[in-house]
């Protein structure tokens, strides 16, 4: 998600509040310590204050911003939805081959605020993430996933499993966060639709 924020602005604001944060403490100590502690040791003292502020962020990186999702919904439509969790999956396989044939499966998608992947578990097959892309829709501003994948067929007897790739783009529901839908290609010459359903914890 990090992916969708002005990556210079954010750094830039987290450089200010941490020189903020270390003058400030600087300038403390000096006014109500300075005899006794000195001016370099309150620098040192000031300036290490940064191993606290990487807790803050690891924090907030990993598991802080879905609090602030829970608590206010609207991030979902403002940034981008939380759709960490456990699916239900349809897979509509399209073309010759397919014929309109459904599979269902189950999708995991693990997301916090710097990555996002999702791992399938299908009759035969498993598939996991190569890379991610979210992004909002230019012209309705709707978020969208820009997915990319690995195929792993399960062995047979007699036979060895195959891989491929494939990619798809997949829509969300910036609101309710209950269904997402979306088209797939595949590297095996196939296509079809995809069609999630919220069965998160």
């Amino acid at each position: 998600m990090i992916g969708l924020l002005p990556i210079r602005l954010v750094i830039c604001w987290i450089a200010v509040i941490y020189a903020s944060l270390a003058l400030l403490l600087f300038a403390a100590l000096i006014t109500f310590g300075g005899k006794e502690m000195g001016l370099w040791p309150a620098a040192t003292f000031a300036f290490g204050g940064s191993s606290f502020l990487q807790l803050v962020l690891l924090f907030w990186f990993s598991v802080g911003w879905r609090w602030f999702w829970r608590r206010i919904p609207n991030f979902n439509e403002w940034l981008y939805p939380d759709i960490h969790g456990q699916w239900d999956m349809e897979i509509a396989l399209g073309g010759a081959n397919g014929q309109g044939r459904k599979i269902e499966a189950k999708a995991m998608i693990k997301q916090d605020f710097l990555k996002l992947s999702m791992t399938v578990i299908a009759p035969g097959s498993r598939s996991v993430t190569l890379s991610t892309v979210p992004k909002k829709d230019p012209e309705s501003g709707l978020p969208q996933l820009h997915y990319i994948f690995l195929v792993t067929t399960n062995p047979e007897a007699g036979t060895a499993s195959k891989s491929y790739r494939g990619a798809a783009i997949l829509d969300l529901d910036p609101t309710l966060q209950a269904e997402i839908t979306g088209i797939y290609w595949t590297s095996a010459e196939t296509s079809g639709t995809y069609r999630l359903f919220n069965r998160r914890d």
